[in-house]
């Protein structure tokens, strides 16, 4: 919970405190907040909800993508207020040819200039006591915000990205991994000394950045399946009508979570119910396997 963990309000929970108690929180998203998207849209996601328990939250989001309209419904009741922004084509080029030379400053390149009106409107109109940044590129754009706290979620260290990658790749390729990660490495250190709280995932916990002034806090990254209508498996007929009240304990399910859009996405769930899932039935007969989105392939299942 970020009131309670990250101490950004550092007392009461929202459900104790009058409504117009509640700080103002600006949100700086460089996509938008959709428990239905990628790993950034989810992420995004979560944070709003935590942030919402004990601020008002006001979103600074770049568009980046088709939402669904449930989640747009959903994301209205959760923000005061949200103000949008396209990332224009032109944007994107410039972006992505600064990324082939230096990705930290490719990615500021791309979103940072297309904020900097919707941040400048949302400060006329209110003022901020913390201020969260869902991207290390962004963190420019947090510091021209005059609030009391300052919070970046590095959710998943780049630099270990680009080493990983670097370790598979050899030439060339190798040695542009390795600048890559020596540049986010540069960022993600100078990142942890002037921020107040860094925010990573939970799986990164041994992760250490010299000169950390401020808190590192671990923040598990969460899928909400309460936004999801499971794709299940159809019960056999003698097994329909059974719950939890008969005293029958439920078959174990697998539940498979990925963006659908995303062509390798869909590649690797048919390669794993081709040579995975198998082994596993053959293991465990009764277990069940499901995916979060029923728009992924049927013949997959």
């Amino acid at each position: 919970m970020i009131g309670a963990r990250l101490d950004l309000q550092g007392s009461i929970p929202m459900e104790m405190k009058g409504q117009a108690e509640r700080p103002n929180l600006l949100l700086i998203c460089h996509c938008f907040p959709d428990a239905l998207g990628n790993t950034g849209r989810s992420r995004a996601w979560q944070l709003l909800r935590l942030a919402s328990r004990w601020h008002r939250v006001h979103v600074a989001c770049l568009w980046d993508g088709p939402v669904n309209l449930s989640q747009w419904r959903d994301v209205n009741l959760l923000a005061e207020r949200i103000a949008l922004e396209p990332v224009s084509l032109r944007r994107r080029a410039v972006g992505r040819s600064v990324g082939a030379v230096n990705g930290p400053k490719g990615d500021a390149a791309r979103w940072c200039h297309s904020l900097e009106g919707l941040i400048e409107g949302l400060c006329q109109r209110a003022r901020f006591d913390v201020v969260i940044c869902t991207h290390p590129a962004l963190w420019e754009q947090a510091m021209c915000v005059d609030a009391r706290k300052r919070v970046c979620d590095l959710h998943v260290p780049r630099s270990l990205l680009m080493r990983r990658r670097a370790e598979l790749h050899s030439g060339l390729w190798g040695a542009w991994y390795r600048r890559q990660a020596r540049l986010y490495d540069r960022m993600e250190r100078s990142l942890a000394d002037r921020c107040d709280i860094l925010t990573l995932s939970r799986r990164y916990r041994g992760t250490r950045f010299p000169g950390d002034r401020g808190r590192m806090v671990l923040l598990p990254h969460t899928i909400d399946l309460s936004r999801f209508e499971l794709a299940v498996p159809p019960e056999p007929p003698e097994e329909a009508g059974g719950g939890m009240g008969d005293g029958r304990v439920p078959p174990p399910r697998l539940v498979v979570h990925a963006d659908w859009s995303h062509r390798p996405a869909r590649w690797a769930l048919g390669r794993f119910t081709r040579r995975v899932w198998p082994e596993v039935k053959r293991a465990v007969p009764e277990a069940q396997l499901c995916h979060t989105d029923a728009a992924s392939p049927p013949e997959a299942l």
